[in-house]
């Protein structure tokens, strides 16, 4: 595992620690608990809504700027919503649980991929 990998897997394991059952894992990060050894830029986690913030402020290693969040240089991506359409409490029913944190179920986690895949191609080609 490289050290980047190393710095992503500490910061999913710091909003573990910190705020658990707030936050539902998506993307990449939750592709690497997996098992899938995918390399990611950054964490993004679907909350319902910015309270966690106030949490956060008070926990070493996080940075709150804003509504900006990272955790040792990690950017944080709070989402509302998956696509715009699906909001936590719509997704709570396909999470699972895996290592302590909470996922996507892998057939739902796969669909909301090849729905993004599609809507991205629409918007490149724009059809």
């Amino acid at each position: 595992m490289s050290n980047y990998s190393e710095r992503v897997v500490a910061c999913i394991h710091a909003l573990r620690d910190s705020i658990p059952m707030m936050f539902i894992l998506v993307g990449g990060a939750a592709a690497y608990f997996r098992g899938h050894q995918r390399v990611t830029k950054d964490v993004d986690i679907l909350i319902r809504d910015l309270t966690i913030l106030d949490h956060l402020k008070t926990v070493d290693g996080f940075e709150v700027v804003g509504e900006k969040l990272s955790y040792r240089s990690i950017q944080i991506d709070l989402l509302f919503s998956i696509d715009n359409k699906i909001s936590y409490e719509q997704v709570d029913e396909h999470v699972e649980a895996i290592q302590g944190l909470r996922v996507l179920k892998m057939d739902f986690a796969l669909a909301v991929k090849v729905r993004c895949s599609y809507l991205r191609a629409e918007d490149v080609t724009g059809i």
